[in-house]
């Protein structure tokens, strides 16, 4: 057997390689494990600042939907208020995820939630008060700013603590970067020496060295896929500008095939409006040798539109003639969506500022027009360049300016806000032209700007009121007018009374008495001369007497209505039972002779009222009742009564002849009757003393229908406390 022996300077060379190149292997192997571990730490930390500033948007973008719903009252502000401000708390709560391994970050996430809650509380409590008529109080707008303060203060800390750990771990990372370079170079470098070491010893270890070599291959494998962990698409291109190599992570996020992307490839994944300046300023670029940095949109895998940034340099060797361009593409959809999302609440919240006829100005700590739209502009009659960087009692006419100029120095004193303050200003006519001069008014509110107890500025508003103005004064001259229109009225009402008392006296007296002697000489007639009177002469006596009778009876009722029309009534407790028994007494010998039956639903409920009106109505009810029957029916009367809450309905029914639903309306007329004086005798006044009794009682009366015939008179008064 042949005996295996070693050549010692081929041993002692193969030993010392494979120990440099394991140490190196391993260095290598270990710089790539951490610069794996910092790519991840800065891929984290990103995600961490990109939610942190989404939570900042759509906080700003809640409160500004927020006051633009205040300012216009328009419902989609208030959707996309209620969008932005469900998006936010959920946002918060994946940060709280991502920094559970930072203990200084949980803290402040935690304070940072409990603000951003208790602030859409105060939202949310402005929203309901606005929708219900109140607008929000100062200490309410005082806690809203104070909690803005809060939460914009702890977002720049969680922010700061999230760019110190992504400087540091970029700083890792390119340490790491370095490092691992470093030891590439060393271990390739190493690897080469080696082996022209060991070629020089002994060709025979050429299968060592294509070991080694195959480890190296193995190394530069391991470095690319450290690079492809990278969350940005590196890429390099030639000289002229055609793209070499890039990262498979741009394959997978715009579905291109590998070999569709070298040279200009890659721009058919950019959308069409946006591939002519993409190209135009890679071409730039190129001919110029300056760095790019450009954001444009390509058509994702998923078919959605999606916002990139691409920045590359030029490598340059010692003439300064560049070898080669590198880049990182990097995916900023989240970033610009909520950029441009805040670019537009602040275009329509400018909409509104420069549309509403509301002047609006915005001053600096100095008092010196910062902003303004145009309502404001027009109200001085000048541009807005003129009117910015001035002081606004300089710019507005006298004395609105001095006015307030005076007010803006109580604002600035106090630091509080003065609303409701109204101004007058005069504008010059033209007699020539026949112009007269004029008033204007105005309605002006000042609201501090306030950074802790530092005033920062101070925003006002100004509302030209002066056609409201003008119709109040034409309102007060109109009521005045109005109320001496009515004095003088009703001096002529009152001399009319006073005309229609003294012919009431006189028809109850000076008519009465001669018909009373009509009366008298008719009655004597028949009475004395009867028996040498034919039988004519005896009817037509008894005539006149019936008529004279009838006349008096109208002249009573007449006088009844008239004083019903304009007495003077107390309404007091008043029982119904008490009325009805006193109707009853009064009507007793009517009763008598008709034979008439009553049904009383005792006891009857109390009323406010007028105890004499309610008798005399009753009292016409009742007698109608008994009156208006056929011939040989006995009348038969039901009374009752109920209160329905705070009115009390009194029912009276009968069995008489009924009223048809056509005559309803009419028998409350006066003197309006169905039926004549020979079969139903009476003035047609009675339901027109009823009707306008309950009237004066505040009361209504009805007529309803009766099963079996008959009438239901229905009177609503007002029931007793």
């Amino acid at each position: 057997m042949k005996k295996f022996t070693l050549r010692p300077p081929v041993t002692i060379a193969t030993i010392l390689s494979l120990l440099v190149l394991a140490a190196a292997l391993a260095v290598l192997a270990q710089g790539i494990r951490n610069q794996s571990a910092s790519f991840q730490s800065v891929v984290h930390t990103r995600e961490v600042l990109e939610n942190v500033q989404s939570t900042i948007a759509h906080t700003s973008e809640a409160e500004a939907a927020q006051r633009g719903f205040l300012l216009t009252g328009s419902t989609p502000f208030l959707a996309s208020y209620r969008q932005a401000r469900d998006a936010v708390l959920p946002q918060v709560a994946e940060l709280r995820l991502l920094t559970q391994d930072n203990p200084r970050q949980q803290a402040s996430l935690r304070e940072f939630e409990g603000a951003l809650r208790t602030r859409f509380d105060l939202l949310e409590r402005v929203l309901q008060e606005q929708q219900a008529g109140h607008p929000p109080t100062l200490a309410t707008l005082e806690s809203g700013l104070r909690l803005k303060e809060r939460i914009l203060a702890l977002s720049v800390a969680i922010r700061a603590e999230e760019q110190r750990l992504l400087g540091e771990r970029q700083a890792r990372v390119e340490a790491g970067r370095r490092e691992l370079i470093a030891a590439f170079a060393t271990t390739g470098a190493t690897a080469i020496a080696l082996v022209v070491l060991l070629w020089v010893l002994s060709s025979r270890d050429a299968g060592r060295l294509l070991a080694r070599a195959q480890a190296l291959s193995e190394s530069e494998a391991n470095y690319r896929y450290t690079i492809e962990l990278n969350p940005q698409i590196p890429w390099r291109a030639s000289p002229a500008g055609a793209i070499e190599t890039f990262s498979d992570r741009w394959l997978s996020l715009t579905g291109q095939a590998r070999e569709a992307v070298p040279g200009a490839g890659w721009s058919s994944a950019v959308l069409d409006e946006d591939r002519p300046a993409m190209l135009q300023a890679w071409a730039q670029a190129v001919a110029n040798g300056e760095p790019l940095d450009v954001e444009f949109r390509i058509r994702a895998t998923a078919g959605e539109a999606r916002w990139m940034r691409s920045r590359a340099a030029p490598r340059r060797d010692e003439t300064g003639a560049i070898v080669a361009w590198y880049g990182l593409t990097e995916d900023i959809h989240t970033r610009k969506e909520s950029e441009l999302a805040l670019s537009r609440r602040l275009a329509q919240i400018e909409t509104i500022y420069r549309a509403v006829p509301v002047g609006l100005g915005l001053l600096d700590a100095d008092l010196r027009l910062a902003e303004l739209n145009d309502a404001l502009a027009d109200a001085a009659g000048r541009s807005k360049r003129d009117m910015i960087g001035v002081a606004p009692m300089l710019v507005l006419p006298p004395p609105l300016g001095e006015r307030v100029g005076a007010v803006l120095e109580q604002v600035v004193r106090d630091c509080r806000q003065v609303s409701g303050v109204e101004f007058s200003s005069s504008v010059d006519g033209d007699p020539e032209a026949g112009v007269p001069a004029r008033q204007r008014d105005w309605l002006a509110s000042f609201y501090p700007v306030l950074d802790g107890a530092r005033l920062e500025g101070v925003v006002v508003a100004l509302l030209e009121v002066t056609q409201i103005k003008a119709a109040q004064r034409k309102l007060i001259e109109a009521n005045q007018l109005l109320e001496q229109r009515v004095e003088e009225r009703t001096e002529q009402i009152a001399e009319a009374n006073a005309e229609l008392r003294a012919f009431a006296h006189t028809v109850a007296h000076d008519l009465r008495a001669p018909l009373r002697n009509v009366e008298g000489f008719a009655t004597a007639l028949l009475e004395d001369e009867a028996e040498r009177m034919s039988e004519d002469g005896r009817m037509f006596a008894g005539r006149i007497v019936a008529a004279v009778v009838r006349m008096d009876r109208l002249i009573t009722d007449l006088l009844a209505y008239s004083r019903l029309s304009r007495s003077e009534l107390r309404l007091e407790r008043v029982e119904l039972g008490a009325v009805v028994k006193t109707v009853l007494r009064d009507l007793e010998a009517q009763v008598a002779e008709s034979g008439a039956r009553f049904e009383l639903a005792w006891p009857l409920p109390v009323v406010r009222g007028n105890a004499t009106i309610l008798v005399q109505v009753i009292a016409n009810l009742v007698s109608n009742a008994i009156k208006f029957v056929d011939k040989g029916v006995t009348p038969r009367i039901a009374i009752a009564g109920m209160r329905d809450g705070a009115v009390v309905r009194l029912l009276i029914g009968d069995n008489g002849i009924g009223i048809a639903p056509e005559h309803r309306e009419h028998v409350f007329g006066v003197f309006e009757r169905l039926h004549g004086h020979e079969r139903y005798p009476g003035t047609g006044i009675g339901l027109a003393i009823v009707k306008k009794g309950l009237e004066r009682m505040e009361g209504t009366v009805r007529i309803l229908d009766r099963e079996g015939g008959g009438t239901t008179f229905e009177l609503a008064m007002q029931a007793a406390d």
